[in-house]
């Protein structure tokens, strides 16, 4: 029974790492089968599944080893179901280890990316600090968690209720704010506030990303992260309207936890890119700052990783952002061009509300698209043509192809 038991645990296994390994370094398999409906959430499931493979392959790879020196401890190197497997999962560690050669290999990327924003220069792997967070991914870092503090107002958090009959939706309207712990200086802090992604429908505030982590503890950086309504419950815009709800807390209490209120950065993953960008390109409007008119709640800059930065293409995520977003086929083109980044972009420019841009993309990333980042960059670079301010758009496309860095990096 026990031989059984581990004969099948290995089995299943293989299939459940082997499936997003492949899909990893296969980028057209998942967007070619988004057309079938019935087919979303597990597509959905298997991206985020591919995105967790290609952050830890090498702990996945000592977790395979380990299971397959169990495996073969128990006996079930005696039936033939194991060693058919054990040929698949040989592959599948290779791709695992080039996963992790890939990963080190974009660091030429982001060092030229760095070295050309004047930053430091990116630690060795092998130096101590980072040395400890790859033995243990789970190594406790010097930072400080304030959780699930309300922005909202009590008459907001009562409209809230009102509009849902549903009591938790204010829970929705909080953010945390991540801190260090030791604090090396009294000057008030940069902050970044991030807009979790999701799709306009899922999601949440937690955990804190590694990056962030290490934003925090080793450049005293100060994080927030935001909480927001969701849809079906809640539709577009309603997200954007609670993350500029969000700045306005940002702007007005964060000076009270180290931070500095006039250098706040924006920053959002897949559906929360398209919040941070339509935030800052919608920065004081007072159609989506009811009851806080006059509050400011303009940002200095704009990070987008994997962002969706154009809603109307292809068909398929406009049809999506209309119907299971804004939930209504029947929305105003005006509506659309408004809150797609690339198309509010030249309209934002005229109105001198283009802040500095840093996009972020993974070329393998099968959940997004990163053709429209290059074309959002293009549409940027035109509209501040002939401005030499401080305004630009940095594009760092995240990729390496057989062996060797695919990058790009370009910035205006």
């Amino acid at each position: 029974m026990l031989t059984t038991l581990v004969v099948w645990s290995y089995a299943i296994s293989v299939g459940v790492v082997g499936l997003p390994t492949a899909c990893s370094f296969t980028k057209q398999v998942i967007p070619a089968l988004k057309k079938y409906k019935l087919l979303h959430v597990p597509l959905v499931l298997l991206g985020l599944a591919c995105s967790f493979v290609a952050e830890v392959p090498l702990h996945i790879l000592l977790l395979k080893v380990v299971l397959i020196k169990l495996t073969n401890l128990l006996g079930g190197f005696d039936y033939y179901l194991p060693w058919i497997m054990y040929v698949f999962d040989l592959a599948t560690m290779g791709g695992l280890v080039l996963l992790f050669v890939q990963a080190e290999n974009t660091r030429l990327v982001a060092e030229e990316a760095i070295k050309k924003l004047g930053g430091k220069p990116i630690e060795s792997i092998v130096s101590l600090p980072h040395l400890k967070q790859l033995i243990n991914p789970f190594h406790k870092l010097p930072v400080t968690i304030y959780p699930n503090i309300t922005y909202a107002t009590n008459e907001e958090s009562i409209e809230a209720i009102g509009k849902t009959n549903d009591y938790n939706q204010p829970r929705y309207m909080t953010l945390d704010v991540y801190t260090r712990s030791n604090r090396r200086s009294d000057s008030l802090r940069p902050v970044l506030v991030h807009i979790h992604g999701g799709a306009w429908q899922m999601g949440s505030k937690e955990p804190l990303h590694p990056y962030e982590a290490l934003l925090v503890a080793e450049n005293d950086w100060v994080v927030v992260n935001v909480n927001y309504r969701l849809a079906p419950a809640n539709a577009y815009p309603t997200h954007l309207l609670d993350v500029k709800r969000a700045l306005r807390w940002v702007k007005q209490s964060i000076e009270s936890f180290g931070g500095d209120p006039n250098f706040v950065v924006i920053e959002g993953d897949s559906g929360g890119g398209q919040l941070a960008a339509v935030a800052a390109f919608t920065a004081n409007e007072a159609e989506f700052q009811p009851g806080f008119e006059q509050v400011d709640t303009s940002v200095r800059g704009v990070i987008t990783m994997s962002g969706c930065l154009d809603i109307q293409n292809p068909k398929e995520t406009k049809e999506f952002f209309v119907n299971r977003a804004v939930m209504n086929p029947n929305v105003e083109q005006s509506f659309l061009d408004k809150h797609s980044p690339m198309t509010a972009l030249p309209e934002a420019g005229r109105q001198g509300k283009l802040v500095p841009f840093l996009t972020i993309v993974g070329q393998s990333d099968s959940l997004s698209d990163c053709s429209s980042t290059k074309q959002f960059k293009r549409i940027y670079d035109q509209a501040i043509e002939g401005n030499h301010g401080k305004a630009g758009c940095t594009y760092l496309a995240l990729a390496v192809s057989s062996g060797k860095i695919d990058g790009y990096l370009s910035n205006s």
